[in-house]
């Protein structure tokens, strides 16, 4: 009696689970394909707006404009990066019970209301865990105000340095130092008005409210480029002074967007928090014992660990523009910025959002909710809460599409995209861009793409499942992985003199080895927990067919396929493309009809 008792519990536990899981799916589908969308949108309407601009400034203008790209990216990500992986790491909440309804619980005999009117928000229920998310996400202010204040004292040293170093070489007014520094303070305002908006994010998120983070970002999106350009045309037009406002319009935009941003959230969460019972604010929380508080202690701990790590990711990822700003002069920083953006085009519009649903979608699917570190200590030695069979070949089955996709897709950038880059450069930027070693780099940079994506989804793996202690070890790694880097930065660019080349390679050697320790750590997990499974690599890499039609389409293409930008270079390009294109479609129709039946699936479910 008491095997079959826990046999109809195990089936009426799968059985619940089933609807979960499906909704998993459906959200991450839809979720994928909407983030795409804002992705596509957002940059093809930010490129429409650079090549707007790029007739009205200069590359040394360009060039401030990327530091102070970089110099935002800086303070947003050491603010927010760890607190958004660790709140995506937090298993989902069972309010099944009416002692998970925080209402319900108000009216036991033991539990108060903290004030008149208002009732108490329980650990553990979906409305305690929404406030958890948005208290935890407002830690990104004062984190915030810290990476500003630190930024702020480097920047002054490095501009005194510059001052005195090549006082020799300045000419004309300070206009433009004036308007930098005017950019700067206002980048640095924008950053706090986006980090405000941190609680919507984080609650749409965790909500997989895919659609409302859609609607605010493209609002958000659509303003900035429309201010941005309109400030920087109507300063060319009726300022008398030679490249107008110059970086100033841009930091105006940046501005618009952050505001958009923290007003959009509030506005189309207010009804979600109202009817649910938690606050977009602040808000205590309490436990079942009767304890309150404001931080959940576990969720800040992890956001601690990878704190650090963050650190050099983002020491890894933007170490090149660093390197430029620190080596190159600002017309080369702009040179090197239009290739850079250009290149890693693909990365932002498709890899981004498949990156950020995936990691969603695989820390629930394999529950790495962690709790304290002696809970971590003993989870890392034991395994006891290993996640499912099921989900675990349902992660296997993600991770084998998206690597199968990356694969096919880098193979037809790293074949064709070095020769026909600069084709796409000339027809884009111009004549005088196209000339520029700008071209070159684009074309470096189709080689380091590949690298790019492979590492996008795996190391989004590894922060799904990876314990506090399993993490900690990959920061050190990455640490020596930056030491690396730099040696090879150094190297190439300094030693061989490649320029902005040597940067690519550069990067391609830091990406490599990420990729190797990333699959490293998943197939050590897998081998854990998967029984037998396993990536499986046949089921990752393209038919042979298609590899050998797209190397040796390639190879046509450098013979036959100038830079010159002439008619028949863009038709000889373009032929070479198309057949490519079908080879793929033919040689790998049964992995995109298989591809179209899951995502129509998920998006029946």
């Amino acid at each position: 009696m008491a095997a079959s008792t826990t046999d109809e519990k195990e089936q009426e536990q799968q059985q619940a689970e089933q609807p979960r899981k499906k909704s998993l799916l459906n959200a991450s589908a839809a979720g994928a394909a909407f983030l795409v969308l804002v992705q596509v949108l957002s940059r093809l309407l930010t490129f429409v707006m650079n090549q707007t601009l790029i007739r009205y400034l200069s590359p040394a203008i360009l060039g401030q404009a990327a530091q102070l790209e970089l110099y935002m990216m800086t303070i947003l990500f050491f603010s927010r990066e760890s607190l958004r992986m660790a709140l995506q790491r937090q298993a989902e909440s069972s309010n099944s019970s009416t002692d998970d309804d925080p209402k319900q619980a108000s009216k036991k005999p033991d539990s108060k209301k903290e004030d008149i009117g208002d009732v108490r928000i329980i650990e553990g229920t979906s409305c305690g865990q929404a406030q958890t998310v948005v208290n935890s996400s407002y830690l990104a202010v004062p984190m915030g105000i810290a990476v500003i204040a630190g930024g702020w004292v480097l920047q002054t040293t490095y501009t005194q340095l510059s001052d005195k170093k090549d006082d020799s070489d300045k000419s004309g007014s300070n206009d433009s130092t004036n308007y930098f520094q005017i950019s700067l303070a206002i980048y640095a305002i924008a950053s706090l008005l986006e980090l405000l908006s941190e609680p919507g994010f984080a609650l749409a998120q965790q909500r997989m409210l895919y659609s409302l983070r859609a609607a605010c970002e493209s609002s958000a999106v659509i303003s900035n480029c429309a201010v941005t350009l309109a400030v920087t045309v109507f300063a060319s037009r009726y300022l008398t002074n030679e490249g107008g406002l110059e970086t100033l319009p841009f930091a105006i935009g940046q501005v618009v967007f952050a505001t958009c941003l923290v007003l959009g959230y509030p506005l189309r969460l207010w009804g979600i928090a109202k009817q649910e019972g938690f606050s977009l604010g602040i808000k205590k929380i309490w436990t079942r014992t009767g304890e309150s508080y404001y931080f959940h202690r576990p969720t800040i701990w992890i956001a601690g660990t990878m704190w650090f790590q963050s650190v050099i990711k983002h020491i890894l990822t933007q170490g090149d523009s660093m390197l430029v700003i620190w080596f190159a002069t600002t017309e080369d920083q702009g040179i090197y910025a239009l290739a850079a953006n250009y290149g890693s085009l693909i990365a932002r519009l498709l890899f981004k959002p498949i990156e950020e649903t995936s990691r969603n979608l695989l820390s629930k699917l394999l529950n790495t909710d962690e709790q304290t570190p002696k809970d971590e200590k003993r989870k890392e030695e034991d395994r006891e809460n290993t996640p499912s069979q099921e989900n675990i070949a349902e992660a296997l089955t993600i991770l084998h599409l998206i690597l199968r996709f990356y694969t096919i897709l880098s193979t037809l950038i790293a074949s064709l995209g070095p020769t026909l880059a600069p084709l796409a450069l000339r027809k884009v930027a111009g004549a005088r861009w196209a000339d520029s070693p700008a071209a070159k780099t684009l074309s470096t940079y189709c080689y380091y793409i590949p690298l790019l994506a492979v590492n996008g989804i795996t190391e989004a793996f590894v922060q799904s499942v990876a314990t506090t202690r399993e993490l900690g070890r990959q920061s050190v790694w990455m640490l020596w992985f930056s030491v690396v880097f730099g040696v090879a930065s150094w190297g190439f660019v300094k030693r061989m003199g490649m320029g902005a080349d040597g940067l690519v390679w550069a990067n391609c050697v830091n990406m490599l080895m990420r990729v190797v320790w990333s699959c490293g750590f998943i197939r050590g997990y897998f081998r854990r927990v998967g029984r037998g499974r396993g990536v499986e690599i046949g089921k990752v890499l393209p038919g042979s067919g298609f590899v050998a039609v797209a190397v040796a389409a390639g190879a046509v293409a450098r013979r036959v396929v100038s830079e010159r930008g002439v008619l028949m270079d863009y038709v000889k390009g373009g032929g070479l493309a198309g057949i490519v294109a079908l080879v793929c479609l033919y040689s790998e129709r049964k992995f995109f009809i298989e591809c179209y039946k899951l995502f129509k699936l998920a998006r029946k479910r």
